[in-house]
């Protein structure tokens, strides 16, 4: 027998900006995929059920089937939590249509799937339920309930036991007995929850003990991604200061733009140094074409005469004056123009070590702020830890009240079948 399933994958359960799962409203409306975290898209019309589908029509689950109202209708038969569940294993994720308390996967299949397929599935979920739709099919074979089976076993062994009470027990009886499923229902229900808030806790315990190694993963996923998600860990990170985040997000960006400053300091600092050298009375002087020299650095500048340079008695104007040196623009074809460089170089070297001062400024800076992160997700872990373990106790007390009325019970049902 062979199975095939439709490309597009279409979601019941999204989950909106609090990591809660919701239906669609309206179409339209945005929430991220359970299972890859993309955006997803409320598809709210009148031909098929409202449902979820990826912005880009990606399929991130090849195995999750085209939703139809026949899947929507089994999987209404139970609790929320338990349908449409994230499951992991070496490292591959698909998403079960149902996981129960205790651990079992009851998947609905509404078209075909081949043998191959199906063992696939069976590897993966491992304790797992088909439910088939067998309408197209059901007179090809002949149904056999192993469950059916073993109930008229037992009525027929208890037959005779139970008839002569029927008529004066009846009543106490099936009472009795709805009140014990109830229990049963209620206790394993519970039971399912302690166990998974029992996995939650160590998990994060796990993380507790690796705390440093948590700490730069919620840094690392602030910084590429600005958003941190953990199925344990989510409310953890997001409980940190958003101001904290944000400033922690913009010291890396503000510490590229100081070593762009620097390197552009350095290259203006390199075409001082490329300049030509000249010498006037043992101190050194750079040789540079007027336009370059600005009239306030009068001063330092000197004029030499071109035709004088390769003599022994060189021609070297020294200005006293701003105008004196504004008038040689128009002898530039006469005269070579040399400025001092020692306060260029040393303003350049001031403002490089100034921005170097402002790079470990904000390298304390973000030391500091790792660290005070690194505190608060610690003390958010072991508040987290904290609570569900107090949840887990109370739930166990509940339990064992529970565990000892069903056992009252069932006393009290012996004693009328007795």
């Amino acid at each position: 027998m062979y199975y095939s399933f439709k490309p597009l994958l279409k979601l019941r359960y999204a989950l909106d900006d609090n990591g809660a799962k919701i239906e669609p409203s309206h179409s339209g409306q945005k929430a991220k995929c359970i299972l890859c975290k993309g955006t997803v898209i409320g598809k709210c019309g009148e031909i098929y059920v409202w449902h979820w589908q990826h912005q880009n029509d990606r399929v991130c689950d090849p195995w999750k089937e085209h939703e139809t109202e026949w899947h929507r209708n089994w999987k209404a038969k139970f609790p929320i939590d338990w349908q449409e569940v994230i499951i992991e294993n070496y490292y591959e994720k698909h998403i079960a249509d149902i996981k129960t308390a205790d651990g079992t996967v009851i998947e609905f299949q509404n078209s075909s799937i081949s043998n191959d397929t199906i063992r696939v599935r069976e590897n993966f979920y491992r304790d797992m339920i088909w439910v088939v739709n067998a309408i197209t099919f059901k007179d090809n074979f002949k149904k056999l309930s192993l469950v059916q089976l073993s109930l008229k076993t037992i009525e027929r062994e208890y037959y005779k036991e139970l008839k002569y009470l029927e008529d004066s027990y009846k009543a106490d009886l099936k009472r009795i007995t709805e009140i014990n499923k109830k229990s049963e229902q209620e206790i394993s229900r519970k039971i399912g929850i302690i166990k998974i808030k029992t996995n939650s806790v160590d998990k994060l315990q796990e993380i507790l003990k690796d705390h440093e190694n948590f700490t730069n993963e919620v840094i690392k996923k602030w910084s590429e991604e600005g958003v941190y998600w953990g199925d344990e860990t989510y409310d953890v990170a997001n409980k940190i200061n958003p101001e904290s985040k944000r400033q922690l997000v913009s010291i890396p960006e503000k510490k590229k733009e100081l070593h762009d400053e620097i390197k552009s300091l350095e290259i203006g600092l390199q075409k001082i140094n490329n300049l030509d050298d000249f010498e006037i009375e043992g101190q050194l002087f750079k040789i540079l074409p007027y336009s370059n020299l600005p009239a306030e650095s009068f001063p330092r500048a000197r004029a030499i005469l071109k035709k004088s340079r390769t003599s022994l008695f060189q021609e070297i104007v020294s200005f006293k004056t701003e105008s004196e040196f504004k008038s040689y623009k128009y002898r530039q074809d006469q005269f070579d123009f040399a400025v001092d460089p020692t306060n260029g170089i040393s303003n350049y070297h001031k403002k490089i070590e100034g921005v170097k001062i402002s790079i470990h400024n904000l390298d304390m800076q973000l030391q500091g702020l790792k660290n005070s992160i690194a505190e608060n997700l610690v003390i958010h872990l072991k508040s987290k830890i904290q609570d569900l373990e107090s949840q887990i106790h109370s739930l166990n007390v509940e339990l064992d009240d529970l565990i000892e009325e069903k056992v009252g019970k069932q006393q009290t049902r012996q004693f009328i079948l007795t």
